[in-house]
């Protein structure tokens, strides 16, 4: 297991949650910094609502010589499909993504008050977005820091 496994593992059922929670069909992690798979699969399957998470970046922190953190950067975004010529349904793209992501960061605050993560509330933010590559979508791209305890993995 790696660092990014034990992120998965803790990130993905946050984000199946929402699948029953608001109907996401499509949850996805990158191959590395671009959105080709998310691409390439809304070529041939339904892929909203999606979320798609780009490969996390991370970097280590120790604290008081014993707990080893691994703080990711995570930078995920929420996709929902609209109709280019109805400003209606794109308002309820977005106010649908901002739901999702609502949500998921409620999940992951009250992880952190439980000392499951680490969660860095100053790092969030939520910027809108539109998506137009062969779908017309819209949504949010999200970022924020997550720290997940690597001990067992790095001693």
């Amino acid at each position: 297991m790696t660092p990014t496994d034990k992120f998965w593992a803790y990130f993905l059922p946050i984000l199946q949650a929402q699948q029953s929670e608001h109907g996401v069909v499509k949850i996805q992690m990158s191959d590395a910094d671009r959105m080709d798979r998310f691409v390439a699969d809304s070529r041939s399957e339904d892929v909203y609502p999606g979320i798609f998470v780009m490969r996390p970046f991370y970097s280590g922190q120790l604290v008081d010589n014993a707990l080893i953190y691994a703080n990711f950067k995570v930078k995920f975004y929420v996709f929902l499909r609209g109709d280019l010529d109805d400003y209606a349904s794109q308002d309820t793209a977005y106010a649908s993504a901002e739901a999702i992501i609502q949500d998921i960061v409620k999940q992951v605050h009250h992880d952190a008050r439980a000392w499951k993560v680490s969660f860095d509330m100053n790092s969030f933010k939520a910027e809108p977005v539109a998506y137009f590559v062969l779908d017309a979508a819209w949504g949010y791209e999200v970022e924020m820091k997550i720290g997940i305890v690597v001990n067992d993995l790095l001693c």
